[in-house]
């Protein structure tokens, strides 16, 4: 399974989503069939948060992630710009969603280490 997924700077802050899980994460999700990752990571943000993006060429990171014992993902994470109006909206999949600075999001508890790793990259790029 592969997950896309955004890392969205908003005035110097990070959006992240809370999952039925409760714990942040990265806003995106998995490709249509033939879809393209950056086009993925584009419909999802907009899905997810309201906001449309411009979505870097590049991946920031490609890492598999144990979701929940015994099930992995491939996390792919995109660098992403938001395109006009940047209005957040909450979408059904996520009880919560948030902007943090760069320290709040990489010391958050409930953040899963691959997602402060895509901050992180994103940060220094």
């Amino acid at each position: 399974m592969v997950s896309i997924k955004g890392v969205l700077r908003i005035n110097d802050r990070f959006l992240l989503c809370m999952n039925h899980r409760q714990e942040w994460e990265l806003p995106g999700g998995q490709p249509d069939v033939g879809e393209q990752p950056r086009t993925t990571c584009a419909r999802e943000l907009s899905e997810e948060t309201g906001i449309s993006v411009e979505v870097a060429e590049r991946p920031l990171l490609a890492q598999n992630f144990e979701v929940i014992p015994g099930q992995w993902v491939l996390i792919v994470a995109y660098s992403c710009t938001p395109v006009g109006s940047a209005t957040i909206t909450t979408s059904h999949e996520h009880t919560a969603i948030k902007l943090f600075t760069q320290d709040e999001a990489l010391t958050l508890d409930n953040l899963p280490q691959v997602y402060k790793d895509a901050i992180a990259i994103g940060i220094a790029s």
